[in-house]
């Protein structure tokens, strides 16, 4: 999850008088709309945050802080905030299903698994995928995303519901925004989400087919420890 190197994507189209392809296929004539989408997996690298404090990404330890970046990953991550009670200064944890966080068993702080109480910071990658060179300067509006949670427990009970919204700003074809929802965990169990791009319909769109997108269930927000 981490590198040095950050790549937002973005297409251009060059115009040259010896590519007759680009030219065809560059006529200046813009005739489609942002496409808002989150998709299920993240091709390429996406830079999530930039920490100075103690940072774990999964199971590995950067005392000092770090860049904190996807890589060819599933649009699925989490983080908390907690403070080691040895040095009483704070340690942020980032995981996914794939790379859980060192929380396990009757472990002490800051190790202890997810408790009732605290808040995780939910993030999903939001990209505008209008890859239409004759479009490349024009952006989606801003517009918001809502992201509902149910967390269900034995029999399909459930125990836990919330819904938040988070400002998704201007995206230039092929850029994307890294959004980030903070839920309190006031139960433990199977976490389900759904995402909605463009909720508030305030972003003009070519294609409104793939803004949901459902994450399927995941114990305890794959963080382990139970």
């Amino acid at each position: 999850m981490k590198t040095k190197h950050p790549v937002r994507f973005a297409g251009i189209c060059i115009y040259s008088v010896c590519a007759a392809l680009i030219l065809q296929s560059c006529d200046g004539k813009c005739i489609k709309s942002a496409d808002l989408t989150m998709p299920p997996y993240i091709n390429g690298t996406v830079k999530v945050a930039d920490e100075t404090i103690n940072t774990f990404i999964g199971s590995i330890n950067y005392p000092f802080g770090t860049g904190v970046y996807l890589i060819n990953s599933v649009n699925e991550f989490y983080s908390v905030v907690r403070k080691n009670p040895f040095t009483n200064t704070p340690v942020i944890f980032y995981w996914n299903i794939n790379t859980p966080p060192p929380f396990f068993v009757n472990a002490p702080p800051p190790n202890n698994p997810l408790q009732v109480g605290e808040t995780v910071n939910i993030h999903r990658c939001v990209f505008n995928n209008n890859f239409d060179m004759d479009c490349f300067f024009k952006k989606a509006e801003p517009s918001k995303t809502e992201m509902k949670m149910v967390v269900k427990v034995e029999n399909g009970v459930i125990v836990d519901s919330q819904v938040k919204e988070a400002e998704t700003p201007e995206l230039a074809p092929g850029a994307y925004e890294v959004l980030t929802f903070p839920v309190q965990v006031n139960a433990l169990g199977s976490f389900e989400f759904s995402f909605t791009v463009n909720a508030d319909h305030s972003a003009s769109e070519s294609d409104t087919s793939n803004n949901i997108f459902i994450t399927r269930p995941t114990d305890d927000l794959g963080a382990g420890g139970h």
